[in-house]
């Protein structure tokens, strides 16, 4: 398990680490177990990608040796008003093991998946708007290329869902 976030962040960079810790922090009180949770990633080629540093990235796609992964991706365009308010829209994509992290529940548990993020994200103090949660392998992977398609699915034990949203912060935002 871990939580991979960015060292000194600024403005949207520091919304989204303490959205990040948040989510990470109530999901595993929820019982999520074996969580990688990535900070905002870049894409590359079409390709969701963490910058590792010295030029180096990572794609961020599931991985099975996790029961969930999730990472940020950030809208093309920031609007900010005369007084520095900065609003950007925000897409967190969950990847997730639904039989391992609801072993209990004998149906397919998306919808308690779905129930727990939201629940997770309404416990934060940040300013934020909700806009949609976006299911279907296609939708949640929108603008992005995938060459392995039959390695991600959105059937049977494993399910993909975006959450996306409208952060607003002062464009001076530091750690």
């Amino acid at each position: 398990m871990a939580l991979i976030q960015k060292n000194n962040p600024i403005n949207e960079d520091v919304v989204i680490a303490k959205i990040q810790t948040e989510l990470y922090n109530n999901l595993i009180a929820k019982g999520v177990t074996s969580y990688e949770s990535y900070e905002r990633v870049y894409v590359v080629n079409g390709v969701p990608e963490l910058y590792l540093g010295n030029g180096n990235y990572k794609e961020v796609f599931f991985d099975d040796r996790f029961n969930l992964t999730s990472f940020f991706l950030l809208g093309n365009t920031k609007e900010i008003d005369n007084i520095g308010t900065a609003t950007i829209d925000l897409a967190i994509i969950f990847q997730a093991n639904l039989v391992q992290l609801y072993s209990n529940i004998v149906h397919r548990a998306d919808a308690e998946f779905h129930a727990d993020i939201t629940d997770s994200l309404n416990q934060i103090p940040i300013d934020f708007e909700f806009i949609s949660i976006v299911t279907g392998f296609d939708n949640v992977y929108s603008g992005l290329t995938i060459e392995n398609k039959q390695y991600l699915d959105d059937m049977s034990r494993f399910h993909l869902v975006r959450f996306n949203l409208k952060i607003n912060y002062l464009e001076t935002c530091k750690n």
